[in-house]
């Protein structure tokens, strides 16, 4: 892996025309501790091989993103594939270092129109909607509906990933002190179902009760 992003790295300094020491100065100008705050675990590394590793996993990401986009692939990969590929369940890089660093290097490349938006929010947006699309959570109607009027500035992909996905104009009815994780909920009896509707996605989300409860209603309790 760690040869791979090396790789990423020479090919991107091709692609935006800026050299090693150019890209190396754009990281080494944020603030070390503003980024390594943004870190559950405390670092052991240096300083120097720190920033080095934000740089190479950077760069790294900021190349997968534009690879598929410009070539998008037809299938969609496992789930576990696009995380590793794109390493976010293990380093979760912030956002306001990947964005700065697209501004940087990568503004000035069109891969679309140059009077549609090329921000980088556009190809994280394009990215996980390509692989939502060809995986059959979502439909071409879907990505107003999950990205239109979303500027909130995020952290990391992860938290990305859950802002786009939260409704704009939610409605709330009876809150929970505590809602179970989705094994408990499965474990407990709940079933989970895809949308067969024409039109179902992530966006289709529905609660029904079980017909088994009309007939023995008396199943419904609370438990301590």
């Amino acid at each position: 892996m760690e040869d791979l992003k090396r790789r990423y790295f020479r090919d991107a300094c091709d692609r935006t025309k800026k050299s090693p020491e150019d890209l190396s100065g754009r990281i080494q100008k944020h603030d070390y501790q503003k980024i390594l705050h943004c870190y559950a675990e405390d670092s052991h590394m240096e300083e120097k091989d720190f920033m080095t590793m934000i740089l190479l996993d950077s760069i790294f990401i900021v190349e997968q993103l534009w690879r598929t986009n410009e070539n998008p692939p037809i299938s969609p990969p496992a789930m576990t594939t696009i995380s590793k590929r794109l390493d976010i369940t293990r380093n979760q890089v912030p956002y306001f270092v990947l964005e700065d660093l697209y501004e940087f290097a990568y503004s000035d490349l069109f891969m679309y129109p140059q009077n549609e938006d090329n921000s980088f929010r556009r190809h994280v947006l394009e990215y996980f909607f390509h692989f939502w699309k060809i995986s059959g959570f979502v439909g071409d109607s879907d990505y107003e509906k999950i990205f239109a009027g979303k500027k909130k500035e995020v952290k990391h992909f992860t938290d990305f990933l859950r802002y786009s996905l939260l409704p704009q104009n939610l409605t709330f009815g009876r809150s929970f002190e505590r809602v179970p994780c989705a094994t408990k909920l499965s474990e407990a009896g709940v079933e989970f179902k895809v949308s067969k509707s024409e039109n179902g996605g992530l966006l289709d989300i529905q609660f029904r009760k079980s017909g088994f409860l009309k007939i023995c209603p008396f199943l419904t309790f609370h438990g301590s």
